[in-house]
């Protein structure tokens, strides 16, 4: 299969929630999108558990389509084929209210949904890949009140035993998993001053769990 081109989509929604399933518990329900221009992305909930005592949303419909990944950034063991098709996952805490039903309410906690579906949509808008390690800017400032003052994300590797982090399809196709930490502001621009790994070490000097965490001290200010 071929940089763009399109995968037949059935069936392979349920292999990859199976796959998550096996990872993180089963979603029983499925927030669909109404609206839908050349993909279709649906985010599916997991209730926190023992296992995994956050909430795990997921996307479906990224993978339909490769992603434009340069032929440069294979290396090693990775070539183009295992880089192509992606997910994206996020973790939220416990207690937020994913399935709010007040609409007026659901306003001020629907962001993180949101982000999974621009995040996914990005890389075929723009022609271009997302991978761990990299960093998006999602917001102008003065949007980044709906988000809790966070300003764009940080792709990492998902949380979760050993496999979590691909899925293998019955088509031969592998499908990265890749988890949405949000940023602020001053954390992307050191990203983007310092480099990513730079963050990263602040990331783990502050103990900052890979969990949406509104409200929480920059790493910078640690």
């Amino acid at each position: 299969m071929t940089n763009g081109q399109e995968a037949d989509a059935s069936g392979f929604m349920e292999e990859i929630c199976e796959h998550f399933g096996r990872h993180y518990g089963r979603s029983e329900i499925v927030l669909h999108e109404i609206v839908s221009d050349d993909l279709h992305i649906d985010v599916f909930p997991i209730p926190p558990s023992e296992g995994c005592p956050f909430w795990t949303l997921h996307t479906t419909g990224m993978s339909e389509i490769a992603m434009e990944v340069p032929p440069e950034v294979a290396e090693g063991d990775d070539d183009l084929a295992a880089l192509q098709y992606a997910e994206m996952m996020i973790h939220l805490p416990p207690d937020w209210p994913v399935l709010e039903k007040d609409p007026e309410k659901a306003r001020e906690t629907y962001w993180p949904i949101g982000w999974l579906k621009r995040a996914a949509r990005l890389p075929h808008e723009m022609a271009t890949w997302l991978g761990v390690g990299h960093t998006v800017q999602f917001s102008e400032p003065e949007e980044e009140i709906e988000s809790g003052g966070f300003a764009g994300m940080l792709v990492l590797p998902p949380l979760g035993p050993e496999g979590a982090e691909r899925a293998r399809l019955s088509d031969g196709r592998i499908v990265n998993v890749l988890m949405i930490l949000p940023l602020y502001r001053d954390e992307l621009d050191f990203a983007l001053e310092e480099g990513v790994e730079a963050l990263l070490a602040k990331l783990e000097e502050a103990e900052l769990p890979p969990v949406v965490e509104v409200g929480r001290k920059s790493v910078l200010e640690s």
